[in-house]
């Protein structure tokens, strides 16, 4: 059994995202890099995101075999909308920022 899940880090873990998703005060994100599986979660948390040209997005959980983590079946699609969120689960490689 691997230290992690031994530790309950993914517990905590989702037990903090909840706590930034129930916040009631506005979150400014900076976005520099890859936001790449559980980071594009993260990413998707902020109600105001900045990123630069290098920044890239990308919901690669279905092509590694693995369930959407960090509540992104649920903010992606209030994000993007329905059609171009399972288009980028699904489809699509990184997009730019």
């Amino acid at each position: 059994m691997q230290e992690a899940a031994r530790s309950g880090a993914g517990r905590h873990l989702y037990k903090e995202a909840i706590r930034l998703f129930r916040t009631r005060k506005p979150i400014v994100g900076a976005v520099h890099g890859a936001a790449v599986g559980g980071g594009l979660g993260l990413a998707l948390v902020p109600d105001f995101r900045v990123t630069c040209e290098e920044a890239r997005f990308s919901a690669n959980f279905n092509r590694l075999g693995f369930h959407p983590g960090f509540g992104l079946t649920a903010t992606l699609p209030r994000l993007v909308g329905r059609a171009a969120d399972s288009a980028a689960v699904l489809y699509r490689p990184a997009h730019p920022g």
